[in-house]
């Protein structure tokens, strides 16, 4: 079944198409854009149209009056699709539509038949994407922000599989260059802290707790000859703990990696070298006067970048910059048709130096995308959560986990835009209250269940679909939550082609509360559970959707969906729920 806004849409472009054979509309009508949404007011309609507008321009008239021949020309399209009842005009141009009983029919009867599989689609048509997150430096251990970014790539990865791609989620690691052999000297220093000698950590090194624990840690393994070792030999043994460190805490946080690829392997398979002999070959690149080889301004003023580029530096090791350009050819020649990088906000002028990369190698730099992620302002009561005596200068993704969960982290850090900043109130989400955003989500899904629970218990048919019970859902809160069902697909749609996964969280919380405000309203006089059989097997019956679409897009946004928590004292289903467990007891 097609979603609500594509069958409105059809509606109009056939309507259009049409009007133009009949000589109502212009040929130039067949062009015309138009948008489809929620009307301003509830009681004109389920989705609206703007499309009179451009037309009136056209026919040089009123916006009523182009209104009112599209809305009669949609009526003909509307009585053939059978999923639109009525199609009105309100002021000053807008055409409604209201959808059908068949429609709501339909629906129901898709969530019912695809089960876990309602929402996904085919629109990737399975296109491979590279999701590549997170991606810290093993040099220390991973803060909020990194959290929030690997939430952020984790749902993005989830929610283009849910669409129709082939993706894989990668971790680059920064296994090489100037910070490495800083954490090395740092250890060297620590190690020299440990056996009560003299010590200076350097001034760009690592001065977080963490690093004299990694010193105490070679230290037990190796006795004195831990002094002895090089520094690039403490660095690789000890961006390799922080690496295992890294790892723990993402797979504690629900986030797994297809692959780990090293920027070392970019080094010692000579790729980075290719690459600047070949730019040089084609008269991109060039020595200076100093012996670096740099990029020529002219692959990157196109993006908005117009200096020189060094690829190379006059001691001869390579820049960042070379290294992320072999390194996104690389995934080019892995098949991925999509490069999708998660970002922090501060890399936002390197994207155009990066695009400006891809097209040198003769790749369409459109095939990337970056999704730039802002800070997280950590607070407790409102004010700001001091930093964690471990890191030495930021609160840990860690510290953050072991106090509020995993679940609850992961809502908050996709309740706003990625590129806007987040302020994350530790106390808000430990309450089990209905203002705390996790909370609410996994109440709402477990008070569903706790009603289909309590009518097994009483013998009543576990809820499947019945065209003829549809009638019975004839309450105007009924049949929106009905439509707002059917807009679950529209929602996986709409975060696959913006890449921003607050749209899910917010489908999911104004899902959630049509059913509370439904479920409140008419708890005592028009239960879900009630003497009329039919109306109950119908409100059973929409039950069952609504959990059935809730769980799988918690599922995509990889939070539980429980059957059972505490609930609100005074509610039903709470209380249901507490009575099951004094019975289990």
């Amino acid at each position: 079944m097609k979603a609500p806004r594509q069958i409105v849409e059809e509606i109009v472009r056939k309507a259009v198409a049409r009007g133009i054979e009949r000589g109502a509309f212009p040929a130039a009508a067949a062009t015309v854009g138009f948008g489809v949404d929620l009307p301003k007011k509830a009681e004109h309609g389920d989705l609206a149209t703007n499309a009179a507008f451009p037309l009136a321009k056209l026919l040089g008239q009123n916006p009523m009056e182009a209104a009112e021949k599209l809305r009669a020309l949609a009526l003909d399209e509307a009585g053939m699709d059978g999923h639109i009842e009525s199609v009105t005009v309100a002021r000053p141009g807008f055409v409604n539509f209201v959808f059908s009983e068949q429609f709501r029919s339909d629906g129901l009867r898709e969530i019912f038949a695809r089960g876990s599989g309602f929402g996904r689609t085919d629109e990737g048509r399975g296109a491979r994407a590279n999701v590549e997150f997170v991606s810290a430096n093993p040099t220390g251990p991973l803060h909020v922000g990194h959290g929030r970014g690997a939430v952020v790539g984790d749902v993005v990865a989830s929610v283009l599989s849910a669409c129709g791609y082939t993706v894989s989620r990668e971790y680059y690691v920064n296994d090489q260059g100037a910070q490495i052999r800083n954490l090395g000297a740092s250890l060297k220093e620590r190690i020299k802290e440990a056996a009560g000698e003299p010590f200076e950590i350097p001034a760009d090194g690592y001065h977080g707790e963490y690093v004299r624990e990694l010193a105490a840690e070679l230290v037990a393994q190796k006795g004195g000859a831990a002094g002895a070792m090089a520094v690039e030999e403490l660095s690789g043994w000890g961006s390799a703990r922080l690496l295992e460190a890294i790892g723990r805490d993402l797979e504690s946080f629900g986030i797994k990696f297809d692959v780990w690829f090293r920027e070392s392997e970019l080094h010692s398979r000579g790729a980075i070298k290719v690459l600047v002999e070949g730019l040089k070959s084609r008269g991109l690149a060039f020595d200076d006067p100093t012996g670096a080889v740099m990029l020529g301004a002219e692959a990157g003023r196109e993006f908005g970048d117009d200096k020189d580029r060094v690829l190379v530096k006059s001691n001869g090791d390579a820049t960042y910059f070379a290294s992320d350009v072999a390194y996104h050819e690389d995934k080019l020649k892995r098949g991925f048709s999509r490069l999708i990088n998660v970002w922090g906000a501060d890399h936002h002028g390197y994207i155009p130096r990066v695009r400006a990369g891809i097209k040198t190698t003769g790749r369409d730099p459109a095939v990337l995308d970056v999704i730039l992620v802002q800070m997280v302002n950590v607070l407790r009561h409102g004010k700001p959560v001091a930093m964690s005596k471990r890191s030495g200068s930021f609160v840990t993704l860690r510290e953050v986990l072991s106090e509020v969960g995993r679940d609850a982290a992961r809502v908050v850090f996709c309740m706003r835009r990625p590129d806007a900043q987040l302020d994350f109130d530790l106390e808000i989400v430990k309450r089990r209250t209905l203002d705390n955003p996790v909370f609410y989500m996994q109440y709402g899904h477990a008070r569903i269940c706790s009603i289909l629970r309590k009518a097994a218990a009483m013998g009543l048919t576990p809820p499947a679909y019945d065209s003829g019970l549809v009638p019975k859902l004839a309450l105007p809160e009924e049949r929106e939550i009905i439509k707002r069902l059917m807009f679950y697909p529209e929602a996986l749609l709409l975060c696959a082609r913006t890449l921003e996964p607050h749209h899910l969280v917010f489908y999911i919380n104004e899902t959630i509360g049509e059913f509370h405000g439904y479920y409140t309203k008419y708890k005592n006089t028009a239960r879900v559970i009630s003497e009329d059989t039919q109306l109950t097997a119908a409100r059973l019956m929409l039950c069952g959707a609504v959990r059935t679409v809730l769980a799988n897009a918690m599922g995509v946004l990889g939070v539980e969906a429980p059957e059972r928590m505490d609930s609100m004292p005074g509610d039903d289903a709470g209380e249901e729920a507490r009575d099951e467990a004094k019975e289990e007891d």
